[in-house]
Order: structure tokens, then sequence, then C-alpha cells
């Protein structure tokens, strides 16, 4: 996971609780890794999943957004966005994440290599039910960096570049002050 849920990996590993508004999303960024793509495949088929068939054992209303076949959406509007590094060597484009034709394919990134790049950052996190799970995302080094190039983009929706700012300050003060990863 990418963008603003690894916040909630940084967070536990520091032992606070942030601010909610730097936490409100209605999505999840999930970087997907092309180099893997035969390992995923083969994988998903031996389990006879899609990528898809994943999301709605979490949420059976989960559906491909028209028009964007690389998210996914349920009936609350939350969505899942599978995102890749943009094509290189051998990648080929478009990419599909399964071979079943109705699943979700990876939309390319800009600078998405620069995250496959980052060393990963782990921590256990509880959910809001009480169930724990592993989170793996990116360090909070690269988190910053990311956050603060998107912030600086033109394309950037300008409702977005303050939580952009706001996020990445408060990575970096967490990073510093509890030594998660250094920033």
């Amino acid at each position: 996971m990418i963008g603003t849920h690894a916040l909630y990996a940084y967070e536990a590993a520091a032992g606070v609780r942030l601010q909610e508004r730097a936490l409100a999303t209605r999505d999840v960024d999930l970087l997907w890794d092309t180099r893997k793509r035969l390992q995923f495949a083969s994988r998903m088929k031996n389990l006879d999943l899609s990528m898809l068939d994943v999301l709605r054992k979490v949420d059976s209303t989960f559906e491909i957004r028209d028009g964007q076949l690389f998210t996914a959406v349920n009936a609350k509007g939350f969505e899942v966005d599978i995102l890749r590094r943009e094509a290189a060597e051998l990648d080929p484009h478009p990419l599909q994440l399964t071979d079943d034709e109705d699943d979700l394919w990876a939309v390319q990134a800009r600078r998405a290599n620069v995250l496959l790049a980052s060393p990963p950052f782990s921590a256990p996190i509880v959910s809001v039910t009480g169930r724990m799970a592993r989170m793996t995302t990116i360090s909070p080094a690269a988190f910053v960096d990311f956050k603060r190039w998107m912030a600086s983009t033109t394309e950037r929706d300008p409702l977005k570049i303050s939580r952009d700012r706001l996020q990445a300050s408060i990575v970096e003060e967490l990073a510093n002050r509890f030594r998660l990863g250094g920033v």
C-alpha cells in the first residue's frame, strides 16, 4: 500500500495517533510490481482467483469502475486503484493483473519506479474492529519525497496539494522523532 494508507503503518510504528484530517481518504493505492507479474499470475491461477475476486472477499460490492479498468469501487464509493511503474524494459503494456478477462488492469503512475525501489517499511496495525495485520508499505523517506513531488506538480488537484504537504510534514516529523527508517 502506498499513499494515505501508509500513514497507518507509520503511526503504529511510532505509537501515536494522527489527526483525522491527515488520514482522510476515500481510496487506497496498491503498488503492483510488474517484475513479479508471472509469480503473481501463477499464484492467482492456482487459487482460481482474480484480483477483483480477492477484493470481493473483503466486500462483495466491489466492481470495476466504468472507464477506469484500474479502479475497483464498492457500494459506499471506496476505491482501490492498482498502480504500476511506467512501462520499462520488457514490461507489457497495457497489463491486466490476471488472465481473467473481467479482472483489473494496472495503470502506469509517474515515478512509481522510485516507490518500487524504496526500502520496504512494515509495522503491525490494528483495525477499528480490533483485528491485527502487518502492513508493508514504502519507507517514510520515500513517502515524504513522493508526497512533496506530487504537491509540486501542476496537474495535481489543488484540493489535494495541502493534504500532500501536511502528510509529508507529519511523516518527516515521525521519522525523525521516532527513527522510522530515516528521512
